[in-house]
């Protein structure tokens, strides 16, 4: 992706984001109506402009049942 933008002396600079992802998915069938699944993800934004980056991590667990 790229942005142009202003840095902090004022003059214009193009801005380059780069993102990546992965993630990673389970699901534990407890019995015929009832599931636990539970997902792991991590981001990643790399930029060319300082104090730009970043990285998250994100936790899902779910309950599903059914009849």
């Amino acid at each position: 992706m790229r942005l142009r933008g202003h840095d902090a002396g004022g003059t214009s600079a193009d801005r380059i984001d780069q993102r990546y992802y992965a993630g990673l998915g389970l699901t534990y069938k407890l019995n015929r109506s009832a599931q636990i699944k539970g997902e792991v993800r991590e981001d990643w934004l790399r930029s060319n402009i300082t104090s730009n980056n970043y990285s998250a991590t994100t936790f899902l667990l779910g309950l599903r049942l059914q009849q």
